[in-house]
């Protein structure tokens, strides 16, 4: 066998068996999550959690020491929600994360501290709730004339005082 037929020979073995590795592409992708607070510090042991919205799977875990979660071999089947807690900032959610197959994507969660959600409950007044910016009772003619201001002499009535 000549050196060429050797080399003709060692190239088509490569080809064929580069072939089926090129041709096979991964049906999964890997999702990093890094948390941080509104400072850009690292939070360190907030879970994370990531559903599959088409399938309902639910994978967890805990950001480590530099802030990060790697999940891999995630479906490309649907779109995933995160939802990101930690005890003392509030939770963040991201949804309608979509996957591409064999990537890597990077999701970057900013965590306000002490931004809990509150419910504000409003019992009724006797004048409603105002939609309007202005704070207090309009102030007209009458009313501004009297209203008792210390040092004014003329019509201002002062109650509880005789003059």
């Amino acid at each position: 066998m000549t050196a060429m037929n050797r080399f003709c020979l060692l190239i088509a073995f490569f080809v064929f068996i580069a072939a089926p590795v090129a041709a096979q592409s991964p049906n999964t992708a890997t999702m990093i999550i890094v948390v941080v607070d509104q400072a850009g510090a690292v939070v360190k042991d907030a879970k994370v959690s990531v559903v599959n919205t088409a399938t309902g799977a639910v994978r967890e875990a805990l950001s480590d020491s530099d802030g990060s979660v790697t999940l891999s071999a995630l479906s490309l089947t649907g779109t995933y929600k995160v939802t990101v807690s930690k005890d003392g900032f509030g939770n963040e959610e991201r949804k309608d994360i979509t996957l591409r197959s064999g990537e890597s994507a990077t999701l970057k969660v900013t965590l306000l501290v002490g931004s809990e959600r509150a419910e504000v409950t409003i019992y009724g007044t006797a004048d409603g709730v105002r939609a309007n910016p202005q704070i207090g009772i309009p102030l007209d003619s009458p009313r501004i004339d009297e209203t008792p201001i210390l040092g004014r002499s003329g019509k201002a009535k002062v109650p509880g005082i005789s003059s």
